[in-house]
C-alpha cells in the first residue's frame, strides 16, 4: 500500500471578525408653551431641533404627551373645572398615560436657605406641575427615606413629607472656610496654586500659624515655613475631600437606585433632583453609574439649583 501525505489548505471562507457596537439614546422631555403659558398642541417632529454643544443630533423617536390640567391648577388658573370622565378603562389613549416622578431632595448638599428655595420649588410643583394619576415619590439622600402617592389624593401627605426633609450642610466657619472643589484640587491633583490659595487665607485668619520668636528661640524665616504650611494645607484638604466623597456617593447612589425603581414604569419618566450642588469627580463611578440608569430605563433627569442666584465666593466653588 502507498500514503501520500499534503499539506492542508486552509479554508478561505473562515469566520468574518465582529465587533460590538452599541447606540446611545438620549430622552429629552420638552414643554412647549406659548407666550400667555398656553400649551402649543398639534407639533411633530419636524418642528423640532436638538443640539449639542452647538452640533445638530439626530431626532431618532418623538412622541406628543397631552397632559390635561389638573382640578387644582384648574382652580388656581381660574379656569373651567376639568369634567370627570363617566366611564373607566384599563386602556390609555397614546400621550395621555400617567407620567412617573422622583423627585430627590438633596439634604446632604442643601444649606438652610437653599433648602427654603427647593422646598418652595417641588412644592410648587406638587400643586400645579402633577397631572391626576400621575405617580410620585419624594426621596430624601440622608437617610433614604421614600414617600410614594398617587395624584390627587397623594398630594397632601407628600407636602407634608417634604417638610420633614431638613438641610444637613453646614457652613463651615470663615476661619478653616474649604470648599470641596478646592480640596478635590489639593488632595487629588495636588494642584499648587489653589494649594497656595488656600494656605495664603489659612494663614489671614490666623488658622495657621506663623512661627514667632520668643526669648532664646529665633523664628524661622517664613521660606523655611513654607513647605510644612502646604503640607498642613494638604492633610486637611484629604478630610474635607474624603467627606466631600462620601456625600456625593450617597446622594448619588439615591439617584441610581430611584431609577432602577422605574424600570417596571410605563409612560413619561422623569427625575427631579433638587440640590445645592456637587464636584463633578471623574473619579467616582456612581456619576457614570446614573448616566447609564437613565439611559437603560429611558428616563430624564433634571437638576433643580436650589443655589439662585448669588455672589462671588472667596475660594473656588466647583
Amino acid at each position: 500500500r502507498c500514503r501520500s501525505t499534503r499539506p492542508l489548505r486552509r479554508s478561505a471562507a473562515g469566520p468574518k471578525p465582529s465587533f460590538p457596537t452599541a447606540a446611545e439614546i438620549v430622552t429629552v422631555d420638552v414643554v412647549a408653551t406659548d407666550r400667555g403659558g398656553e400649551p402649543v398642541l398639534g407639533l411633530r417632529r419636524e418642528d423640532f431641533t436638538v443640539a449639542e454643544d452647538g452640533v445638530p443630533q439626530e431626532v431618532v423617536g418623538f412622541e406628543a404627551v397631552h397632559r390635561p390640567v389638573s382640578a387644582v391648577a384648574s382652580r388656581a388658573r381660574g379656569l373651567p373645572p376639568v369634567p370627570e370622565p363617566r366611564s373607566a378603562s384599563n386602556l390609555r389613549e397614546p400621550g395621555r398615560e400617567p407620567a412617573s416622578f422622583v423627585i430627590v431632595f438633596d439634604e446632604l448638599h442643601l444649606r438652610p436657605a437653599e433648602a427654603v428655595r427647593a422646598r418652595t420649588a417641588v412644592a410648587d410643583f406638587l400643586a400645579n406641575g402633577v397631572a391626576d394619576g400621575d405617580r410620585v415619590a419624594l426621596v430624601g439622600t440622608a437617610e433614604g427615606t421614600r414617600w410614594t402617592a398617587r395624584f390627587p389624593e397623594g398630594r397632601e401627605a407628600l407636602r407634608q413629607a417634604l417638610d420633614r426633609l431638613q438641610p444637613r450642610l453646614v457652613n463651615e466657619t470663615v476661619r478653616d472656610r474649604m470648599t470641596d472643589y478646592e480640596a478635590m484640587r489639593i488632595d487629588r491633583e495636588r494642584d499648587p496654586i489653589v494649594t497656595d490659595v488656600v494656605m495664603r487665607r489659612l494663614l489671614d485668619t490666623g488658622e495657621i500659624l506663623r512661627d514667632t520668636a520668643s526669648s532664646g528661640n529665633p523664628a524661622l524665616p517664613e521660606a523655611d515655613q513654607v513647605d510644612g504650611w502646604r503640607s498642613d494645607v494638604q492633610s486637611r484638604a484629604a478630610g474635607v475631600y474624603a467627606r466631600a466623597a462620601a456625600r456625593n456617593e450617597q446622594a448619588l447612589g439615591v439617584v441610581a437606585r430611584a431609577l432602577e425603581a422605574l424600570t417596571a414604569e410605563r409612560g413619561r419618566k422623569s427625575v427631579v433632583f433638587a440640590s445645592g450642588g456637587m464636584n463633578q469627580d471623574p473619579r467616582l463611578g456612581v456619576y457614570r453609574q446614573v448616566v447609564s440608569e437613565a439611559r437603560r430605563v429611558n428616563a430624564a433627569v433634571y437638576f433643580l439649583d436650589a443655589r439662585g442666584l448669588s455672589a462671588v465666593q472667596a475660594g473656588m466653588d466647583g
